[in-house]
């Protein structure tokens, strides 16, 4: 089954888009932090 994600992102509202990549922003700062943390 083909994943068609490229197509349902740019179908996204501009709004709803926003809202989900800065939500990806802050999740990938976590586990960023999380990953330093742990290497100290």
């Amino acid at each position: 089954m083909p994943v068609k994600k490229g197509r349902d992102f740019s179908e996204m509202s501009p709004p709803r888009q926003l809202e989900y990549e800065s939500k990806a922003y802050r999740l990938n700062t976590v586990y960023a932090v999380g990953l330093t943390k742990k290497d100290t």
